[in-house]
C-alpha cells in the first residue's frame, strides 16, 4: 500500500503562515507522520532532493512550484503541490507506485504572489479577506466548505505590516486558492482558440453568462454586500468536464463591500463583446439552442439605458431555458473540443509532473 494513501485527502489543507521562512526536515517529518506516514531514510532522501519545477520569488516552502500559469502587473500565479505530499508522491512513484493523475491534479493549488510594492499587496490582503468572507457566508448559507462559482482560499501570509510601508521581497505577500484544473480562461478559448468554438460559441456564452450571475448574485446577497469590480474575460475561468465547463470566478483584489450595479454592467459588456467578436468567425447556424434569439434580443440586440441589474433579471430565465434545449451530444461535443484546446497545456503539466519524478519515466529533457 503506498506510504501517502492517508493524503488522499489532506486533513488540514490550511498552510501553517509561521513556518513561511523556514519549513526544514523536522517539520516536514512531522507533518507526515500526523498524517500517519512514518518517516524513514528513503523519505528522508527524496526529501533532500525533490526541487520545484518553475521555481517563483515569494511561493513560501511549504509548496513545490509546478507550473507558472500567469504573470501580470501585480504578481504572479503558480500551480503548486503541498511539499509533504509531493515527498510521499515521488517515494511512492519510485517504489513503483505512482498517484494516479488525477490525484496529482487534485492537489495542486494555484499560489498567487504580489510585488513588493503598495498596489499588489493591498490587493494580494483584500483578496484573501475577501476569500475568508465567502467561505463565512458559505458556511452560513449552505453548510458546505465550497462554493461552485468561486475557488475556496487554502493558505494565505501571515505578513500583517501596511502596505504604504512596502515589504522586502524574501516576504512577499501571498495567498494560495484552489487550482482550477483542467481549464482555461473566457479570453484564452475566445481569442486563442477561436476555431474551437465553431458552432458552440451561443452555448457557450449561455454557459458563462448563467455561472456568472450566480456568483453575482451571491456576492450581493451577501451581508455586506460584495462587489467583485472587475469581471472580465481574463478573470472568468471555465473548468473542463464531460459536460459544459464550471464557470469560476476569479481574482478578488479589487473587491469592496458595497452595494452597487458594476458587477451586471461588466457582465452585460462582456457577452455583448464576445458575441461581437464571435461574428468575426462564427454565424448563427440552424442548431443554435432553442431560446437563444429571444436571449440575445433581450441582453444584446436592443439598445438600454444604464440600467443593467433589471436587465439581466429579464435575461436570466431566457438563458436557463435555452441551455435546458442543449442535448447531452452537444454537451459531450463541445466538452472535446474544449479539452482538445487545453491539451498544450495539460501536456507541460504532466511533463512537469515527469520532471518532479511524480510519474513513471523519471526526469525528462
Amino acid at each position: 500500500m503506498p506510504i501517502a494513501s492517508a493524503l488522499t485527502v489532506l486533513q488540514n489543507p490550511w498552510v501553517d503562515t509561521s513556518r513561511e521562512g523556514t519549513y526544514d526536515s523536522s517539520s516536514i517529518r512531522q507533518d507526515l507522520e500526523m498524517m500517519g506516514i512514518q518517516w524513514s531514510p528513503e523519505l528522508q532522501d527524496v526529501q533532500e532532493n525533490i526541487e520545484p519545477v518553475e521555481p517563483v520569488v515569494g511561493v513560501p516552502p511549504y509548496y513545490l512550484e509546478v507550473l507558472e500559469a500567469g504573470r501580470g502587473v501585480h504578481g504572479t500565479v503558480v500551480l503548486c503541490l503541498p511539499r509533504p505530499y509531493a515527498i510521499a508522491a515521488k517515494h511512492d512513484s519510485m517504489q513503483g507506485s505512482p498517484h494516479p493523475i488525477a490525484e496529482l491534479k487534485s492537489k495542486l493549488v494555484a499560489a498567487k504572489t504580489a510585488k513588493d510594492w503598495p498596489a499588489p499587496i493591498k490587493a494580494a490582503q483584500n483578496e484573501a479577506r475577501i476569500h475568508e468572507m465567502l467561505a463565512a457566508e458559505s458556511m452560513r448559507r449552505l453548510r458546505a466548505s465550497t462554493l461552485p462559482q468561486f475557488a475556496s482560499l487554502r493558505g494565505r501570509s501571515s505578513i500583517d505590516a501596511s502596505p504604504l510601508h512596502g515589504l522586502s521581497v524574501h516576504k512577499t505577500y501571498w495567498l494560495a486558492i484552489d487550482a482550477i484544473v483542467p481549464s482555461m480562461t473566457v479570453a484564452d478559448l475566445w481569442w486563442e482558440h477561436p476555431p474551437k468554438l465553431e458552432g458552440d460559441a451561443e452555448v457557450l456564452m449561455l454557459q458563462v453568462f448563467c455561472g456568472l450571475y450566480d456568483a453575482i448574485r451571491f456576492l450581493h446577497t451577501c451581508n455586506p454586500p460584495i462587489v467583485h469590480n472587475d469581471v472580465h474575460a481574463g478573470n472568468v475561468m471555465l473548468q473542463l468536464s464531460d459536460g459544459l465547463p464550471r464557470v469560476v470566478l476569479t481574482d478578488f483584489g479589487s473587491a469592496k463591500q458595497e452595494e452597487n450595479d458594476f458587477d451586471f454592467q461588466c457582465v452585460r459588456n462582456m457577452i455583448n463583446f464576445m458575441y461581437v467578436e464571435s461574428l468575426d468567425f462564427h454565424r448563427d447556424s440552424p442548431t443554435v439552442p432553442k431560446g437563444w434569439p429571444e436571449f440575445k434580443d433581450t441582453l444584446i440586440t436592443r439598445d438600454y439605458p444604464n440600467i443593467f441589474e433589471p436587465l439581466l433579471k429579464l435575461a436570466e430565465p431566457l438563458a436557463r431555458s435555452a441551455l435546458a434545449n442543449v442535448d447531452s451530444k452537444s454537451k459531450s461535443d463541445i466538452s472535446s473540443r474544449l479539452q482538445e484546446a487545453a491539451k498544450p497545456k495539460e501536456a507541460k503539466l504532466l511533463t512537469n509532473f515527469q520532471r518532479m519524478g511524480l510519474l513513471p519515466g523519471g526526469e525528462v529533457n
